[in-house]
């Protein structure tokens, strides 16, 4: 059992008898592969992704070295002409091998809203007619509402719909955009989230942890939780930057790698 003095925060400690290697000092081999305070500055971030409970996964949940991981994720950001931001988003699982690519444009609000139409490309190791789709999305106003369509194999299918005046944003882009959103306030809200780019989530909110901040490997976390109807809540510890170094959800957490992310994967 880790001691007091090992024990991460409830919202992302996961060290059991079960685990292993030991969770928290995978997570803070991690950050310790860079300083605190470290500007990422880059157009990416790429982060480790953890598994929560090892037992639930398959046995390749070892990386090479007999190190603990099961995947990553790798966020690409650039400026568009619109003024808002072009997201390329990758996430590895390696035990399924499955490979989702995002990709979409959002506004350049305080909170981005998600325009113009978006992508989702996923393909596993199935290796039969069901090893890939692919889905591109759109919205469309509906008599003072938003509707969600997305086209899957030709057809046209109506994912959900929301109030024309509540933003809607993508899961992702909050990894930018959670400072700005926050405002140094305690709570705010309501906004919807396209749940991988499919599922229409509303209302959402972000709160803050009234824990903290906290220190792991060296690093000053504040921590803040954003959940919604339908959604799994997930947990968010970001630097003294506004940087989101650890992101818990329900399965997985990402652990944010070196400024920029160059390193290669362990």
């Amino acid at each position: 059992m880790p001691t007091a003095a090992e024990r991460l925060h409830w919202s992302f400690d996961h060290d059991t008898g079960l685990q292993r290697p030991h969770f928290g000092n995978a997570l803070r081999a991690v950050l310790e592969g860079w300083a605190p305070g470290s500007a990422h500055e880059g157009a990416v971030r790429r982060y480790k992704m953890l598994p929560n409970f090892a037992a639930g996964w398959h046995q390749r949940w070892l990386d090479p070295g007999g190190e603990l991981g099961v995947g990553s994720a790798e966020i690409v950001r650039t400026p568009d002409a619109s003024g808002g931001t072009h997201y390329r988003v990758r996430h590895d699982n390696t035990t399924s091998g499955e490979q989702v690519a995002l990709d979409f444009h959002t506004t350049g609000d305080p909170l981005p809203r998600l325009t113009g139409r978006w992508r989702v490309a996923a393909v596993n190791a199935a290796g039969d007619a069901h090893r890939g789709i692919d889905v591109t999305g759109s919205t469309e106003a509906v008599s003072g509402r938003r509707a969600v369509l997305l086209a899957v194999n030709g057809v046209v299918l109506r994912a959900g719909e929301l109030d024309a005046a509540l933003p809607l944003t993508s899961w992702w882009t909050l990894f930018d955009a959670l400072p700005a959103v926050m405002g140094g306030g305690s709570e705010t809200g309501p906004f919807a989230v396209l749940e991988d780019l499919e599922k229409v989530r509303v209302p959402c909110t972000v709160r803050a942890l009234a824990e903290g901040p906290i220190e792991v490997a060296g690093h000053r976390l504040r921590g803040y939780c954003q959940h919604g109807a339908g959604m799994l809540p997930s947990y968010w510890w970001l630097d003294d930057r506004g940087t989101a170094c650890v992101v818990k959800s329900m399965f997985h957490t990402l652990v944010l790698r070196g400024p920029g992310g160059e390193e290669d994967e362990a």
